[in-house]
Parts: C-alpha cells; sequence; structure tokens
C-alpha cells in the first residue's frame, strides 16, 4: 500500500536527484531473465562499473560475466534464494561474496523484486551495495572485543577495524599514524603515508594555506577551528580526485607537545539519473533516510528507518521526528534543526540520543541538509546512522589512551629511580675500589720485604714462616686483580675505560704473565706450558691492560684444568691471537653463549667460578683494543682466545 505524501515527493525528479546526492554508494539494475534461461540487463547505473568494472554495454548484452564473479562457495546459495523469490515473487535479498576485476573479494548485498513479463520470464528491479567495510568492521570488532586493554597496539588494532579513517598528526604537522580505513580512502599505504605533512597530502591544494594557517595556534595551544566539533570539508585521493569527508578533530597531548587525532569519514553521494532505480535503493540503502517539512514532521522515510527506529512507515508519516530525541539532547537537536531550515543548501551534521519504540535508547549521528526548492516549501532530508557500538569503541580507545599514559608517567618514574641506583652502584664500586687499592698494594709491598728478608735466613723457622707470607702475598695479588676487574667494569659503564695503547712486543709480555704465574701452577699441581710462532709479534695496545687478560686467562685456566695449561701466540690475518687452553672438562653447551656475560658463573664439572668477572673483563678489554674474545670446546678442554690488531693496522 503507497501513501501519498511519499507518491509526491517521488514525482518530482528534482526531489529524487537531492536525495541521490546524499546516498552513499552502490548502483540500480533492471535484470531480465527469460524462458530460455538467458540473463542480461536491461539497464545498470554507472555505480555497477565502478563496483565490479564491467561496463554497461557488456552486463546489457550478458549478465553472465557478473554471476562469474560470485565466490564458488557462494553461487550455490544465490541461485538457489534467486529461484525461490522468482518462483513465488517476493522479493530477494541476499549477500554474497564477488571477486572483483582487480583480484579483491567484496561482500555486495543484493535487494531486487521480481516481476512476470508475461512471456514466462522474469524481471528484476534490484539495488546492489558494496557492504564488505561493514561486514568486516563486525567481524573485526568480535575478535578484537576481549583484546581491547592497555596499550598503543591495541588502539592500533581497534582503529584498523574501524569503517572511519583514523590520522593522527605530531607536533611538526606531519602523520604519525594512519589506519587501514585511510589507506582504502585515500590510496596511500601506511609505510607510504607516515612522515608525509598532512595538509600537503590529502588536501586540496586551493585549500592548503588556509589549513595550515591555523597549524601555528594550534601548536601552541592545542586549540583550532577544527577542534572538538564534526566539520564537513573536502579531502583529496592519490589519484587527485577530490572527495567530500566528514572529519572529527581531538587534540592530544604527548610529551608536552600538541598532536591531533583525526577521525574521517568518506560522505560522498553516488549520482543515480533514473527516478525507478533511485527509489528502489533510497528504500533498501543501509542508513536511515527521512524527509520532514521545515516543523520536523516526517514526510518520506525509507525501510532502514523502521530498522533504525522501530516504528513503521504508517506510524512515521506525518509524525514529529525531534520528538524521539532525547530531552537532554532535544534543546540543541531543535537549535540545529531550525538553522537548517532556515537557510537553503544549509546542512549539519549532528549526534544525538534516540529513544526506539521499544523504549532502548540509541546513539543516531545525522547529516541533515535542507534540500528546499521553494521558499515556501522547506524540505529537510535526514541521512541517519545507528553509531552506537562506534562511541562505545572510542571510548574504550579513549579510556586505553588515558591508561597508556598514565602506565608511561609509571614507567618514567621507575626509569628514573633506577638510573639513581645504578648511578650510586657504580659510584660505589669505583669508591671502595680506589680505597681498597692502595692499602692493598702497602701490604703487598710489606708482605715482600718480609720474604725477602726470610730468603736471607737459612733457619727453618723462617722457611715457614716465608711459606706463610707466600700465601698472604699470594691472596692478596688475587685481591688486587678483583678490584682492578672491579674498576674497570665500573669504568666501562661509565664510559671512562680508557687504555693508553703504545707499540708494544707482544711476546715478552704473554711470557712475563706465564712465569708470574707458574707458582701458582705448581701449587695447584698444574704444569704451564708456552710458545709462539713468531719471536716477536708487535701490537698497539696497553701493556697494563695485556698483562691483567693474560692474568685473567691464566688464573681461569689454572681452575678448570686437569694438568697441562697451553698459552699459545701466533698471527692471524691483521690480529695477534693469545690462546689459553686447557685439558679440562670443558665448557656445557648452555654456558658457552654466556661466558664472558658480567658476574656469570659456569658450574663445569662441580667446580664453580668465583665472581664471575674475570672472562667478562677479558672480552671488555679485548674490545677496548679494537679486537675481540673468543671461546669453544676442544673436545678435551676449553680454549680461550683474544685477538689484538697488530701495530701495522692499529
Amino acid at each position: 500500500m503507497k501513501n501519498k505524501p511519499n507518491d509526491d515527493f517521488f514525482s518530482n525528479a528534482e526531489h529524487i536527484r537531492t536525495l541521490v546526492d546524499n546516498l552513499p554508494h552502490g548502483a540500480v539494475y533492471r535484470l531480465i531473465h527469460s524462458a530460455d534461461g538467458n540473463r542480461r540487463f536491461e539497464y545498470v547505473s554507472k555505480g555497477m562499473e565502478k563496483l565490479f568494472g564491467i561496463s554497461a554495454e557488456i552486463l546489457c548484452n550478458d549478465a553472465t560475466p557478473l554471476y562469474g564473479m560470485v565466490v564458488s562457495e557462494d553461487v550455490k546459495d544465490a541461485l538457489e534464494k534467486e529461484k525461490r523469490a522468482a518462483e513465488s515473487i517476493s522479493p530477494f535479498h541476499h549477500i554474497c561474496r564477488i571477486k572483483v576485476y582487480d583480484g579483491s573479494v567484496r561482500w555486495i548485498e543484493w535487494n531486487s523484486m521480481p516481476m512476470s513479463d508475461n512471456q514466462g520470464g522474469i524481471i528484476w528491479d534490484g539495488v546492489c551495495l558494496d557492504v564488505t567495510d561493514q561486514i568486516r568492521a563486525e567481524e573485526a570488532l568480535k575478535r578484537s572485543e576481549n583484546a581491547l586493554r592497555s596499550s598503543e597496539n591495541k588502539f592500533r588494532a581497534v582503529s584498523d577495524f574501524l569503517l572511519d579513517a583514523i590520522i593522527m598528526m605530531d607536533e611538526r604537522g606531519a602523520i604519525s599514524f594512519w589506519n587501514k580505513a585511510a589507506e582504502k580512502m585515500f590510496g596511500y599505504s601506511e609505510a607510504e603515508a607516515i612522515g608525509k605533512d598532512l595538509h600537503d597530502t590529502i588536501c586540496p591544494a586551493r585549500y592548503r594555506e588556509k589549513y595550515k594557517a591555523g597549524i601555528k595556534r594550534f601548536l601552541e595551544t592545542g586549540e583550532g577551528n577544527a577542534v572538538g566539533k564534526p566539520l564537513e570539508l573536502t579531502a583529496m585521493r592519490r589519484d587527485d580526485t577530490e572527495f567530500p569527508i566528514e572529519i572529527s578533530v581531538s587534540a592530544v597531548k604527548r610529551e608536552n607537545l600538541w598532536n591531533s587525532v583525526a577521525v574521517i569519514r568518506d560522505i560522498t553521494a553516488r549520482k543515480l539519473s533514473e527516478k525507478e532505480k533511485t527509489q528502489s535503493l533510497i528504500r533498501h540503502i543501509f542508513d536511515a533516510i527521512i524527509v520532514t517539512d521545515d516543523a520536523g514532521k516526517i514526510i518520506f522515510q525509507n525501510d532502514s528507518a523502521e530498522n533504525i527506529f522501530g516504528y513503521s512507515n504508517e506510524e512515521s508519516l506525518n509524525s514529529v521526528i525531534l520528538e524521539r530525541v532525547h530531552p537532554e539532547d532535544r534543546n540543541k537537536a531543535q537549535k540545529d534543526f531550525a538553522r537548517i531550515a532556515a537557510a537553503k543548501s544549509a546542512n549539519k551534521t549532528m549526534v544525538c540520543r534516540v529513544k526506539r519504540k521499544d523504549g532502548e535508547l540509541r546513539i543516531i549521528e545525522t547529516n541533515a541538509v535542507n534540500i528546499s526548492e521553494k521558499e515556501d516549501e522547506i524540505k529537510i532530508l535526514l541521512d541517519c546512522r545507528d553509531v552506537t557500538e562506534r562511541y562505545k569503541t572510542m571510548e574504550e580507545i579513549h579510556r586505553l589512551a588515558d591508561d597508556f599514559k598514565k602506565a608511561n608517567v609509571e614507567l618514567r618514574t621507575a626509569n628514573e629511580k633506577l638510573k639513581s641506583a645504578e648511578i650510586r652502584r657504580k659510584e660505589f664500586f669505583v669508591a671502595i675500589g680506589h680505597e681498597l687499592r692502595s692499602p692493598i698494594a702497602v701490604t703487598i709491598g710489606a708482605i715482600e720485604s718480609l720474604l725477602s728478608e726470610f730468603s736471607k735466613r737459612k733457619e727453618k723457622i723462617f722457611e715457614r714462616e716465608g711459606k706463610l707470607a707466600e700465601i698472604v702475598r699470594r691472596n692478596l695479588q688475587r685481591l688486587s686483580r678483583l678490584i682492578e676487574n672491579l674498576l674497570d667494569l665500573a669504568r666501562a659503564e661509565n664510559e671512562e675505560l680508557h687504555v693508553t695503547k703504545i707499540k708494544l712486543d707482544l711476546v715478552p709480555i704473554a711470557l712475563s704473565a706465564v712465569e708470574s704465574f707458574k707458582p701458582l701452577a705448581i701449587r695447584a699441581e698444574r704444569s704451564i706450558l708456552f710458545e709462539s710462532s713468531e719471536s716477536s709479534i708487535l701490537v698497539y695496545a696497553d701493556a697494563d691492560k695485556l698483562h691483567q687478560i693474560m692474568g685473567n686467562l691464566l688464573g681461569n685456566a689454572i681452575r678448570f684444568a686437569n694438568k697441562i695449561i697451553s698459552v699459545k701466540l701466533s698471527i692471524e690475518s691483521d690480529y695477534a691471537l693469545i690462546e689459553v687452553i686447557d685439558d679440562g672438562e670443558g665448557i656445557g653447551e648452555k654456558c658457552l653463549p654466556r661466558i664472558f656475560e658480567k658476574y656469570y658463573r659456569a658450574d663445569t664439572a662441580g667446580k664453580k667460578s668465583h665472581i664471575g668477572l674475570g672472562l667478562s673483563i677479558v672480552k671488555l678489554l679485548a674490545e677496548a683494543h679494537g679486537g675481540s674474545a673468543i671461546v669453544e670446546n676442544t673436545g678435551s678442554g676449553a680454549k680461550f682466545g683474544v685477538r689484538i690488531p697488530l701495530a701495522k693496522n692499529a
């Protein structure tokens, strides 16, 4: 049953064209399914070619190419539904996947009404809509429902599932965030967009200076004409085509600098030309399309309006749309509506809470346009969309952003405390090292004087005291080496470790170290063997640090060798190679990668190394010379090596 106000409205082609200007993407068609089984289109709108990449000329000769684009898994269900609708002459509604000309798969919603052509065939008048983004968003939001918690990564995951473009601009005016919807809307991938000037990327050239003029004020105050309110502007895609957008900008302060987050919606409406096809499209469009007079009385609504608001067409006609608005939002809505009614071609995007027939409150975003053609006949077009879930998502995003900010503050505070504690630790190591080094050096000197005196006397009592003094000297020397290691470690961590490199012969230095450790090796019942491939190996190094390297390697080998320790010097490419090899049990495979770490103590055959600094200092000093430290198992023990650059290459 038709309603006269609607019939009057559709009788005017200008009304129809105006409506088309405010409708989203889609296409209308008339399909002829003849009695002999042939299918061809009698009419297709321009949107058909944009959706599927097939020209009207081809489709009007043969509809087979379009049927062939349906994904194979969806073909059977689509044909069965079409057959049932044709047999019962009942409305056909179906959503299926189409593999379009560029290879991508899109979700297409089909709505049509069949009628007999009195020749055994069927005529289908219908509309098809690309609902890919809606379906993908619904699926994505379901997948991400449990993942929206407390991090920037979750913010990105949510934004990538939204239909609207989410773009962030940093303090330089450059793009710092670009979601998937922005990629689709503007044609730039995330990698291409990040770092580019926002206005140069998406604004038509004629508007750029005007838009950029407000940037300075925004960066200083976080305020601007576009902040905190939705605006309708013109944007530009990568291919320089322009299209209308609705943009909502929020100011976000990050590290005391103003950034902005923009939510952008493509509000392009496709122009269609034929009244019959346009009417079908309007009736089956996803958004609620409502036309009112200047008092807000409804004179037309499409089928989606009933789905969104719950009122049938008969119930809605001549009712006042503003009476459905929540009392707290009604005053502002009335004022906005009055301003639109007062000015021809005026438009406004409004967001308010609306009460459905069943009492449920929903958040409705409405694009209101004055489409009046005569001053005494005011008509307002309302394009209404239920954005309740989107607003809930945005609230969750803002909550996550606040949590992220708080976590950042806590992390910075903890980091500062950690840095302060680390500084005090390093200062303690340096202070205690310096405090201990002097008395130990004095004590070693005194012990060595006693040993010298004892060696001059032949009495057995002095021989026993000499042995005790030797034990004291040996342990003091070990303690002195440990303190030097600690000091070198502290210097390295403070970036104050310096090596005084001069040209010197490695062979006598290594030999001297071996000789100094032989008494310790003998007492441990070990033997140290020394060999050098060259009589002289010139390096550019610090002699004291070389002694320290040799001492740490030999001390380690004596602890873990069974009987024999071999010290070998050779030349390897542009480096002098020092190798210290023991015949112990070797090093566990799990321990090898960590053997040079600070404080790491490998448990080898039941023998634990001491504080775990010696080998880490070897690596540190080797690298300070421009060389490296290596370790490997030989099968019958372990081999440690140090490379020191030769003098000619240093």
